[in-house]
């Protein structure tokens, strides 16, 4: 007769860390990078030993860690990336070991002496948002702290991460605090760069500009042909610029998945319908390749919907 084992969950300061740039480091002194990732994992560990933490796991040249407080959890990062930095000097700059450090605070689940859940995954996502060498938390940790340590904050607005639900409000750490110039020129750059863009935010602005510059480019070759006086010619690059505009700007409006394929299927056909027109000699051949491109998605589509 089986047990029911209610799952248990806790409160948790979590604590990500990754070495920044790991592949390259391990291509180049594949024996070196891993005498020194060893080095600085047994000091991270006696770190967050000594701080009151514990790691939960490795994961190659990745460390998790929890910790009771969020406070001693953040001081420890600090003190992590200090004693990081010391083994680093005098180092050539590509050989250095450079840890990326997430920290958040959230509800975890509690098995087999492992945590999971968003609370953790949000701590690896933040790792990832952080600079070589810097720390990254959230909005969570950033409240709890308050003024209760000797740090600043650089506000990075909301965050979209990979299977997180929600954005993720993001800090990145600035140890010992700044000067008051510091904190003048920060306050200015704000001032002049506006509210921090998300990272969802930013993408969406790289592909809007990029269909812009294409626009721009087939208004250039059509005056180009309109007065050349050449016969007409402008609707094959024109075309080609359109087909790209359409599948890169597709995800902004099409959420991933099936519903994406279909829609980029649709711009192909559409594609090769026109270049059927545009090179008419009489006969119709699109109905083909589009015949081949429905055939792919339904394949595609039976395989989702096994999942």
């Amino acid at each position: 007769m089986e047990h029911d084992q209610s799952i248990q969950r806790k409160l948790a300061a979590v604590l990500y860390a990754d070495v920044a740039g790991y592949s390259r480091l391990t291509g180049s002194d594949e024996e070196g990078t891993h005498r020194r990732l060893s080095a600085s994992l047994d000091f991270i560990a006696q770190t967050v030993d000594g701080r009151g933490g514990r790691v939960i796991h490795y994961a190659g040249d990745a460390v998790l860690a929890e910790f009771a407080s969020v406070i001693v959890a953040v001081e420890c990062a600090v003190e992590i990336q200090k004693g990081l930095a010391q083994r680093n000097a005098g180092m050539a700059a590509s050989n250095r070991l450079l840890y990326r450090i997430g920290i958040n605070s959230g509800d975890v689940i509690v098995d087999r002496e492992d945590i999971y859940g968003d609370g953790v995954n949000i701590a690896a996502r933040l790792e990832g948002l952080a600079e070589a060498g810097g720390i990254c938390v959230s909005a969570k940790v950033r409240d709890e702290i308050g003024n209760k340590l000797e740090l600043d904050f650089e506000d990075l607005g909301q965050q979209d991460f990979k299977n997180i639900a929600e954005p993720v409000h993001a800090f990145h750490v600035v140890p010992g605090g700044r000067s008051v110039a510091e904190k003048v020129a920060a306050k200015v750059r704000k001032e002049f760069a506006g509210p921090p863009v998300p990272v969802a935010t930013k993408r969406r602005r790289g592909i809007v500009r990029l269909c812009q510059m294409m626009a721009a480019v087939w208004l250039v070759l059509l005056v180009l042909d309109l007065t050349t006086g050449e016969p007409f010619w402008v609707h094959w690059p024109g075309l080609v610029l359109a087909t790209l505009a359409g599948l890169l700007a597709l995800p902004l409006w099409v959420g991933p998945g099936f519903a994406l394929l279909f829609a980029r299927g649709a711009v192909l056909v559409a594609a090769m319908v026109l270049i059927n027109a545009f090179s008419w000699w009489g006969e119709a051949w699109a109905q083909w390749p589009a015949l081949g491109l429905a055939a792919i998605g339904l394949v595609y589509w039976a395989g989702f919907l096994r999942k």
